[in-house]
């Protein structure tokens, strides 16, 4: 018997150092695109809608679309959106002579007719 307790005290011993190893690694944190997506700043919104302060004073009207890689992005409603598409989530949206990018909260938006554009997500 003293033989087991032997054995059953060394295993404990070199188990106890590999708990710690089963614990899940930590979540990454999600983009821009997957945490807005699906929702809206407003209830009964359009779905993947967000309005947008700009520092110069405008507001723009910002529709995600497919899963996240698609930007819709107008100043008024009924407006033809600029369309900016990304090729993987967190990566820079480009299109027909603009392009936008999402950090710390804020999106920045450059067009070939206006000086860049630093906007920030207004919540309700």
């Amino acid at each position: 018997m003293n033989g087991q307790r032997w054995i059953g005290a060394a295993l404990l011993v070199c188990l106890t150092p590999l708990a710690g190893c089963s614990s899940k690694p930590p979540e990454r944190t999600p983009t821009e695109q997957e945490l807005h997506i699906a929702d809206s700043d407003r209830p009964g919104g359009i779905r993947g809608r967000h309005h947008f302060a700009c520092g110069d004073g405008g507001n723009l009207l910002v529709d995600f679309k497919d899963q996240g890689l698609g930007l819709e992005i107008r100043e008024r409603e009924g407006e033809r959106p600029i369309v900016l598409t990304a090729p993987a989530q967190g990566l820079q949206y480009v299109g027909d002579k603009a392009a936008a990018t999402f950090g710390g909260g804020e999106l920045r938006l450059q067009t070939s007719s206006r000086p860049e554009r630093v906007c920030t997500r207004q919540t309700k």
